[in-house]
């Protein structure tokens, strides 16, 4: 899936929240000594992004505001802002983008998106100052064996490009209110003759009567108008 596919802003961040936590989690199977290496930052500073990420939103995540006030540079920013807007897949971020930065900057942007991704789907609380870990690592080690490492999973909803699936959509046959009252009409629509006896066969009796030896008259005529108009023989 690649980021230029993301149906809105917040599914683009996730996606590239996502993109960043299997990078590191490739970084971190490929090299098992990174888990012992010292990648941290000051809480006081980790503090002070928590607290500006809360307010935030998506479209200054979008721009990465204010994380150049947390050791990120200019031109790491620059980077990750390209690869955003170019929208590529997680290859061609990873070798365009990740491979150029150095591993703490990796893991300083994902801190950010992690923190964005809480805010984003409504579960952002306040922390404890002394509840936030200095070790950028955290959250991926486990937290039983420091000495494993998991792959944390974004709150959003990361869009998968899913096969089409041919749908066949079962017509229930529907009937008309004629069909209803009067029965199902034949497949042959029947060519009414207006001067014929079969299909008019109350014109055949010189009463204009019907069938039942009632006089019917049309509406708003009398018998013996109606009479003189259509009593003629065919």
């Amino acid at each position: 899936m690649a980021l230029k596919f993301a149906k809105n802003p917040k599914a683009k961040l996730s996606l590239l929240l996502s993109f960043l936590s299997k990078y590191i989690h490739e970084c971190i199977e490929g090299d098992k000594s990174l888990l012992k290496k010292e990648f941290t930052a000051p809480k006081a500073l980790l503090f002070q992004m928590y607290f500006v990420i809360n307010k935030l939103d998506e479209q200054r995540f979008a721009r990465m505001d204010f994380l150049v006030n947390f050791g990120v540079s200019l031109s790491e920013i620059r980077v990750i802002a390209q690869a955003l807007e170019e929208g590529g897949t997680y290859e061609e971020f990873k070798e365009g983008s990740l491979k150029r930065l150095p591993f703490s900057a990796v893991l300083k942007i994902h801190k950010y998106f992690f923190w964005a991704d809480k805010k984003l789907h409504q579960v952002f609380y306040i922390e404890n100052k002394d509840e936030i870990s200095e070790d950028l690592l955290s959250d991926f080690k486990d937290p039983e064996n420091e000495a494993k490492f998991r792959q944390p999973k974004t709150l959003g909803k990361v869009p998968q490009k899913e096969p089409e699936k041919q749908v066949i959509v079962k017509q229930e046959k529907m009937i008309s209110e004629h069909e209803y009252l009067f029965g199902k009409k034949s497949e042959e629509s029947k060519i009414i003759d207006v001067k014929s006896n079969q299909d008019f066969p109350t014109l055949a009796n010189e009463g204009g009567s019907s069938l039942s030896g009632v006089a019917w008259s049309a509406p708003g005529k009398s018998a013996k108008t109606f009479q003189k108009s259509y009593g003629k023989k065919a």
